[in-house]
């Protein structure tokens, strides 16, 4: 038997459509306006995404910088209660109760000062604080070391009262009086009283403080004619203030 015809050749024979062919025209098949397969619908996760997570994590160097600024504040109030404890061991040891300076607690406080410095108080306020600390050490180991030169140049000596009531004591709340020749514990009572009723940085020291009343002492008493002074630390309305007082005048009250 003879073979069959061959088609000719550059026309392709006719072909069926499969199932899975789609026919020209027509959209695949599946759910009305589905888009293509395979692709994503609005707002439905990526395959592969990572599920989002509800807090965010705080980095571990974050949270130990915040949990340092935390115990910044007990450690400036032990600091100022060593600091104020300091003040009194040393007016102890000028008066003569103890025969030796407490260098011990000065080197714990030192100690204690170089470690805060070397912390980054990334806080204003924390940063303010530790400078009102610094400046109160400051001003008080400015005045036990001019007492304590003087003392060893044997210019003022230790004072030794026979008795506790005969130790001078200044009351900066009721008054203390200032003669032209003024006592140095009566300035420095004055100028601690200042700095401790303020709790901020002072804005001069005890020499200059002690130039001050000189000068306000001698305008009173060029305008009063008074033998003395008496200043008083007060507070009012929210500021602190050194009041002065003529005393020894007819007209002083």
């Amino acid at each position: 038997m003879p073979p069959p015809p061959r088609p000719p050749a550059g026309r392709p024979g006719p072909t069926r459509p499969g199932p899975t062919s789609a026919q020209p025209g027509r959209p695949p098949a599946g759910k009305p306006g589905a888009g293509p397969a395979g692709a994503a619908r609005p707002g439905a996760p990526l395959a592969g995404a990572r599920p989002a997570v509800a807090g965010r994590q705080v980095p571990p160097a974050q949270a130990a910088r915040a949990a340092e600024e935390e115990l910044l504040d007990p450690r400036f109030d032990r600091l100022d209660r060593r600091i104020q404890r300091l003040k009194v061991e040393y007016n102890r040891f000028f008066a003569g109760d103890t025969p030796h300076p407490p260098q011990a607690l000065r080197d714990e406080i030192d100690a204690e000062m170089r470690r805060l410095r070397a912390i980054n108080m990334r806080r204003s306020v924390d940063g303010f604080r530790f400078s009102a600390l610094e400046a109160q050490l400051s001003s008080y180991s400015e005045m036990y070391a001019r007492r304590q030169r003087a003392m060893e140049e044997g210019r003022v000596a230790p004072r030794r009262p026979s008795h506790p009531a005969m130790k001078p004591v200044h009351d900066v709340d009721l008054g203390v009086v200032l003669h032209p020749r003024l006592d140095g514990d009566a300035v420095e009572a004055l100028f601690q009283g200042l700095i401790e009723r303020n709790r901020k940085a002072p804005t001069m020291d005890l020499d200059t403080f002690r130039n001050y009343l000189q000068r306000q002492m001698a305008q009173i008493r060029d305008k009063t004619g008074c033998e003395a002074v008496q200043f008083r630390v007060v507070t009012e309305e929210g500021k602190v203030k050194l009041k002065a007082k003529p005393v020894g005048t007819a007209g002083a009250s």
